[in-house]
């Protein structure tokens, strides 16, 4: 792998974060500040782990992120699958899964009318935080752990922990602990696709991406079918 040479080799990793996370400025302007084009400032900024969420929620969709929340909520609540949610709304089934996750709602263990599906409903981030392995793990790296109501999706200039995320806490959070990459990414305030860049730059292997990762599944014992929506961010581009 050959060095950056010029005005390239002064975008490095904490150079980054402290003109694009710290400072706030767009791509556009962090370019110029550095001299370099855009495209490999995007490039840069993803290899690096900074890739913002648009926002608190910005699907594609024509829905408003307030408006999806909402939607998607109800008609889950009715007793809906998230696949029979999206086609009703027009998103993947994905996206379901994420806007109920950020709306905090209650979720199925298989979204089903199977009678395996049919044990109580969990809230993810619920869940999470009430796992001392985890907490323990996000507090020994100085990552801000907020009570349950407290929590939200992060915005486009907010993390839950300084950047770029530390190496040592996504393995003990994917490897040792057994999370998912969207597990991972609610919890230290990036998204999905940054999250997952940052584990390739630490050197951390994927997991097969067939059923439950290892920490859901005592959560939902008996059934395989909740996570696949969310499994899929751990296997793009693989």
């Amino acid at each position: 792998m050959r060095r950056p040479r010029g005005a390239r080799a002064a975008v490095t990793d904490t150079a980054l974060a402290e003109v694009y996370h710290r400072q706030g400025v767009t791509i556009a302007q962090a370019a110029t500040h550095f001299g370099v084009s855009e495209e490999y400032l995007r490039r840069r900024v993803a290899e690096a782990g900074l890739t913002r969420r648009p926002g608190t929620f910005a699907p594609r969709s024509a829905w408003s992120p307030d408006v999806l929340q909402a939607r998607a909520g109800k008609l889950y609540e009715t007793g809906m699958t998230m696949q029979e949610v999206g086609a009703q709304l027009g998103v993947s089934t994905t996206t379901v899964s994420m806007v109920l996750h950020a709306a905090k709602v209650p979720v199925r263990p298989g979204g089903g009318t199977r009678p395996e599906a049919q044990g109580p409903p969990r809230t993810l981030i619920s869940d999470l935080y009430a796992d001392p392995e985890i907490v323990a793990a996000l507090r020994r790296h100085q990552v801000e752990v907020p009570n349950e109501a407290e929590w939200d999706v992060t915005g486009p200039f907010q993390t839950y922990l300084p950047l770029p995320v530390p190496a040592t806490l996504l393995r003990e959070l994917y490897d040792d602990i057994g999370l998912s990459i969207h597990h991972i990414a609610l919890l230290i305030g990036l998204g999905d696709m940054a999250t997952r860049n940052r584990l390739i730059q630490a050197g951390v292997p994927f997991r097969p991406s067939r059923g439950r990762c290892p920490w859901n599944r005592p959560r939902y014992p008996g059934t395989e079918d909740d996570d696949r929506a969310r499994n899929r961010a751990d296997t793009v581009s693989q």
